[in-house]
């Protein structure tokens, strides 16, 4: 438990740094650009992150249970998913290049060379999201936290070039999002051979690997689908629905209210493979309950600061353009508190070999966001959207918490409500932390 705390905290820390860089990079492109520039931005970035959502075929949770459970070794899945990433990557760009060309209710708004140009990162991001998972299969969470990190750090540097000093628009905008992925990529590759002594000539491509890690992926692969469009799937409706700028205001509160995520985040970048390593159920029962107590303790609390500071942090930070984010943050908060808790059990469960119940789960909740999406928009606006959101959320939290009870057994209070003993820990590893600090 004290290396889990210890992992966890340490990537907490990379999750504070990158939050703090993702908010000055929201803020310059927020007021750079403008409500309508920022929407435009969003929807570009958003077709190859869909694509590569969609066409992973969760290869890299797959690497993470596989390298756990000694059924293939780092340096062979490393060879392996780098063929998969070369593969899958060039048939999401034809897929890519095809929703170009057909995909004007939603990106009609875009000029159709940024977006084309957008989907030859498409190979970059593939590699990165499949080399990450072997840090954390192998629970190198130092060298994980440098990536992570450094993407953070790299598009702050890139877009605070692009828009601050050349004045670039949009296309230096999204220059800068490619630049940053680049650069990530170029510290994974360095970290795979310095720390990981990976070496293309030591390593063996495993096609029957690739095939077991896309069957069992493929559970995990439609469950993150399903997650993905119903954290994103309401910002293509008011695209749809609505104005770039409509699209602007809500992708920047959107971002705003996902960093309370960064304790759940943090937690489950390490407990999923403490999970999908452990043998013994009692310790991961004990294990899951303890973190989500604590995750919903923080995440409320952070929850209640941001609900009483929205106001004047949107007029301080955004500027009277984006007046109207205060309001929809405040519709967002309940079901983004909920979602944070509800990463945990999705975490847990798919770490114990059962990644169809999130799948299962998630397909009812894409349904249930389309739906009051579609029915909240025309009436309340990018407001509705947030409500719809935020309902899902809430709905999602409940039933995860039903399937972690019905998997264990444990009482309601044991895994939702803080006790005394976790504050004792939580403090004693902080003044350990403290004392080692000095």
């Amino acid at each position: 438990m004290k290396t889990f705390m210890k992992n966890a905290f340490m990537t907490l820390l990379r999750q504070m740094a990158g939050i703090g860089a993702g908010l000055l990079t929201t803020v310059l492109i927020a007021r750079e650009l403008g409500p309508s520039g920022q929407g435009a931005y969003a929807l570009a970035i958003l077709l190859p992150t869909l694509l590569m959502t969609f066409m992973n075929l969760g290869v890299g949770q797959s690497s993470v249970y596989y390298i756990g459970q000694k059924q293939i070794n780092v340096a062979d899945a490393w060879k392996t998913n780098t063929i998969t990433a070369a593969m899958l990557s060039t048939l999401a760009i034809v897929v890519g290049v095809l929703i170009v060309l057909f995909g004007d209710a939603f990106f009609g708004a875009l000029d159709n060379t940024l977006l084309i140009g957008m989907l030859f990162l498409l190979p970059v991001l593939f590699a990165s999201r499949f080399f990450q998972a072997l840090f954390q299969a192998v629970k190198d969470f130092a060298s994980f936290n440098i990536i992570v990190l450094t993407t953070h750090l790299s598009l702050l540097a890139s877009v605070w070039l692009a828009l601050s000093v050349f004045h670039l628009g949009l296309p230096g905008a999204l220059i800068a999002y490619a630049v940053a992925q680049i650069v990530t990529l170029g510290v994974v590759a360095w970290l795979l051979r310095s720390r990981l002594q990976l070496t293309w000539k030591k390593a063996t491509w495993r096609p029957g690997y690739m095939k077991s890690s896309i069957a069992f992926g493929s559970k995990a692969y439609m469950s993150n689908v399903m997650a993905f469009l119903n954290y994103r799937v309401d910002l293509l409706l008011v695209s749809f629905y609505l104005s770039p700028a409509a699209v602007g205001i809500y992708f920047v509160t959107v971002s705003f209210a996902e960093k309370l995520w960064m304790v759940s985040q943090a937690i489950t970048t390490v407990l999923y493979p403490e999970i999908a390593s452990s043998k013994s159920e009692s310790e991961k029962n004990r294990l899951t309950s303890t973190v989500a107590r604590m995750t919903c303790g923080l995440s409320l609390a952070m929850g209640v600061v941001l609900w009483v500071i929205s106001e004047p942090a949107v007029h301080l930070v955004l500027g009277a353009e984006y007046a109207q984010a205060a309001v929809v943050l405040k519709w967002l908060l309940p079901g983004i508190v909920l979602g944070a808790v509800a990463k945990i059990f999705s975490n847990d469960v798919a770490g114990r070999g059962k990644p169809e119940y999130n799948l299962y789960v998630s397909i009812a909740m894409v349904v249930c966001n389309i739906l009051l999406n579609i029915a909240f928009i025309p009436w309340l606006g990018i407001k509705g959207a947030a409500l719809a959101t935020s309902v899902t959320y809430g709905i999602n939290w409940l039933i995860k918490c039903l399937i972690f009870r019905r998997m264990t057994h444990m009482p309601w209070l044991t895994f939702l409500c803080v006790q005394p003993k976790d504050i004792e820990a939580l403090w004693h590893f902080v003044a350990r932390r403290r004392r080692t600090a000095v």
